[in-house]
């Protein structure tokens, strides 16, 4: 009955089938914890089990997004969308939601096709260990403070959105390519130097980006495509890296850049 959008309908059906046995698995779990005998091993596992149903409800989120907006899209009514659904209420920053909203009205304005405009997508490496470890409590915070680092690091005319779950998208206005990829690097390289404090614990973390440049007859989707590309070549060569999207050579390349001598920022959190 979907038609056109049975994929959609299949990857939420997805979703919610891996929710719903998340919660049954957990439950199950629930009824063996041991908190008499071992307090800090039945902490640890109920911790575990808390993250586990975090992110299968964070999966379920993020898909039913691209479903919703897939379908705002198909029935074209972007700009439909009520604007309380535009902001993400962890990092303040425009969801997935509150992006597209945006780029659909600088796509009817043309306004890719009168100033030059590159994006950056950036992905934290091994955040779901992060959690496990620390907690989902813990994690937000730092999501958080990610979010506004990259606030301050990205121009004033840039847009900086969660993409989703641990990803984030950087829009650069008026810069070209090696601009872009310099403010890239910068921002990359300053989230390696984050070092979160707490209770005399330090805490780091990086994040793999891709870059690419939005040309003239470019749809937003493409770009989002692109930048997805050049992440997952950014993963393969290892955590903590860069690489590049060129529509030209229809392909992803390392970013090979200096050392910026960023140093290390503390966070109390």
């Amino acid at each position: 009955e979907l038609g056109e959008l049975k994929a959609l309908g299949d990857e939420i059906e997805m979703a919610n089938l891996d929710q719903a046995a998340q919660v049954e698995t957990t439950l199950n779990n629930l009824k063996y914890m041991d908190f008499g005998s071992d307090l800090e091993m039945a902490n640890a596992r109920l911790l575990e089990e808390i993250n586990n149903l975090r992110v299968a409800r964070h999966h379920l989120r993020d898909e039913q997004e691209v479903a919703f907006l897939a379908i705002a899209r198909y029935e074209d009514r972007i700009d439909k969308i009520e604007k309380q659904l535009y902001t993400d209420p962890l990092t303040k920053l425009r969801n997935r939601i509150g992006l597209e909203e945006l780029l659909w009205q600088w796509w009817q304005q043309k306004r890719h096709q009168s100033r030059q405009m590159n994006a950056a997508l950036f992905d934290l490496d091994d955040y779901g260990s992060l959690n496990e470890r620390h907690g989902s409590l813990l994690g937000d915070r730092i999501l958080y403070e990610v979010a506004q680092y990259m606030l301050r690091s990205a121009g004033k005319a840039d847009t900086v959105a969660r993409y989703a779950g641990q990803r984030f998208i950087v829009i650069m206005l008026d810069a070209g390519p090696r601009q872009a990829t310099k403010l890239a690097e910068t921002i990359r390289q300053g989230i390696e130097h984050l070092v979160f404090l707490r209770n005399g614990e330090e805490i780091r973390l990086t994040a793999c980006s891709g870059v690419t440049e939005i040309q003239p007859d470019n749809g937003y989707i493409d770009v989002f495509d692109r930048l997805e590309a050049a992440v997952q070549h950014a993963k393969r060569s290892g955590p903590n890296r860069c690489s590049q999207y060129s529509p030209s050579a229809m392909g992803a390349e390392a970013v090979e850049s200096p050392n910026f001598g960023i140093e290390d920022l503390e966070i109390v959190i």
